[in-house]
């Protein structure tokens, strides 16, 4: 489960995992901004994320994430309240790391 390898930051530990293609890490209130993308990047490999309803998640998290995980294609941050229009037109280069996506879902979210 993720949330056990986000509790108390015990991914910090965890070996790099580059069988591993798809993060479910959805309804989960450990994952913030400060965490995600080190966390992710235990998965070099991985294609999908799915952050579904992730509350303390944000653009600049997202971001951050896009620019340090460039194998990313699919993102799913459906529920994410703190995901808004920002994510496109903060800065002229987030465009560009987001049509590096083949699908972003960004249902229930304030965009």
């Amino acid at each position: 489960s993720v949330s056990y390898w986000l509790h108390e930051q015990d991914y910090k530990a965890l070996a790099p995992q580059p069988d591993i293609k798809t993060i479910l890490a959805d309804s989960n209130a450990e994952i913030t901004d400060d965490n995600l993308t080190e966390f992710v990047q235990k998965f070099p490999n991985a294609h999908f994320l799915s952050l579904y309803n992730c509350p303390h998640i944000t653009n600049e998290g997202i971001i951050r994430l896009l620019k340090a995980c460039p194998n990313l294609k699919t993102l799913d941050l459906t529920g994410c309240p703190n995901i808004n229009d920002q994510l496109f037109y903060a800065h002229k280069d987030n465009i560009a790391l987001l049509k590096k996506l083949r699908t972003i879902n960004v249902t229930g979210t304030g965009i």
